[in-house]
C-alpha cells in the first residue's frame, strides 16, 4: 500500500472513529502553504503555515493518551527529523507509531476493527 493510500485509509478509520466518540484526530501537514484566492478587488495569497518538519502525520487523542502516527510505504522509515520528533514525544512519555498498514491501527488504539478495505 502507498504511503498516500495509507493515510486515506487512516483518516478514514479515524473519522469513522471519532464520529462514534471514541476519540478526536487531526491530520497534521508540515511546510508552508501558499493559498489563492478571489476577492471583490481581485486576486490575494495568503501563507498558512504548517506543523514543524519531522512532525507525525495524525494526532490522536483518547481519554488519557495523547498518540502521534507516522505512515510510511513499505519501504519507508524515519527522517531524522522525524527521529527526532519521535525521541522528543516519547521523552515527554506521549505515544509515537509508526505504521506500514492501516490494519495496525485497531491494536495500537485498543478498538475494534471496523471492516478496513484489504
Amino acid at each position: 500500500m502507498s504511503e498516500a493510500d495509507l493515510k486515506k485509509s487512516l483518516e478514514e478509520y479515524l473519522n469513522y472513529q471519532q464520529n462514534a466518540g471514541k476519540l478526536l484526530f487531526a491530520r497534521l501537514n508540515a511546510g508552508d502553504f501558499i493559498v489563492r484566492y478571489q476577492e471583490a478587488y481581485g486576486e490575494s495569497r495568503r501563507r498558512i503555515k504548517g506543523v514543524p518538519k519531522g512532525w507525525a502525520d495524525f494526532i490522536v487523542l483518547m481519554k488519557d493518551r495523547c498518540i502521534f502516527i507516522e505512515c510510511k510505504g513499505e519501504r519507508g522509515k524515519l527522517r531524522k527529523e522525524q527521529e527526532e520528533f519521535f525521541l522528543a514525544v516519547t521523552l515527554m512519555h506521549h505515544e509515537f507509531y509508526v505504521i506500514w498498514n492501516v490494519d495496525e491501527i485497531p491494536v495500537l488504539l485498543g478498538l475494534e476493527k471496523w471492516g478496513i478495505p484489504q
